[in-house]
């Protein structure tokens, strides 16, 4: 444990900063308060600061010494960011809304597509009914995530999905080979079912058509 000379609070070695100077080699103050008192500066010398970054770089760019020095503490930074505990909680946090923000994405989608088939083939006392997609085909937007990625292709992610020239939710046996008769019945849970489901790039799938080489 480390105390911070800036504010005063105890806090774990991995909150400071390196300095070579000090006898436990780490900066007296905790990143915290550094990262405070640095941009507190910069807003108050913030064209000071520009015209003193320029002034290097003009200087130095086409220096090679000065490009490895500036890589080699780039590597030593990235290497010392990625242990730091808030790294950790932030990466774990961007991670939660990347999954979020995707399955809200796919949700909306499936819900329009569970939707579009249904009217396709049902009159207006056999549809959904307000009930929620998932609650229909029987699987989660999670398991769904889970089976569509162990059938990647080569350049498929969640960022190529939809567009133009992305991938698309594909059913292996067309929609237009099944009789459903009604929401819920046995040749709907067929249609939907995740083993029927598959990724496959947009060109591809508009190739393929209705038709089923099973």
């Amino acid at each position: 444990m480390k105390r911070c000379t800036k504010c005063g609070t105890e806090k774990e070695e991995d909150c400071f900063g390196k300095d070579s100077k000090a006898k436990d080699g780490k900066f007296y103050w905790c990143r915290e308060c550094v990262k405070k008192h640095s941009k507190a500066y910069y807003h108050d010398n913030a064209e000071k600061c520009r015209e003193s970054s320029l002034s290097i770089y003009h200087r130095n760019h086409q220096d090679e010494d000065f490009r490895e020095r500036r890589n080699a503490r780039q590597r030593v930074f990235s290497k010392d960011y990625v242990k730091r505990p808030e790294s950790r909680i932030l990466a774990r946090e961007a991670h939660r809304r990347y999954v979020s923000k995707t399955e809200a994405r796919i949700s909306r989608r499936l819900s329009f597509q569970v939707w579009y088939t249904l009217r396709l083939v049902l009159d207006k006392s056999k549809k959904k009914n307000g009930r929620h997609w998932q609650d229909l085909v029987g699987w989660s937007v999670g398991q769904l995530i889970k089976h569509l990625e162990s059938k990647f292709e080569p350049g498929m992610t969640w960022d190529t999905y939809g567009g133009d020239t992305g991938w698309q939710i594909d059913h292996i046996v067309p929609k237009s080979w099944f009789k459903i008769q009604a929401a819920g019945d046995e040749e709907f849970y067929k249609c939907w079912a995740l083993d029927n489901l598959q990724p496959k790039w947009l060109k591809d799938n508009a190739s393929k058509g209705a038709r089923y080489a099973g």
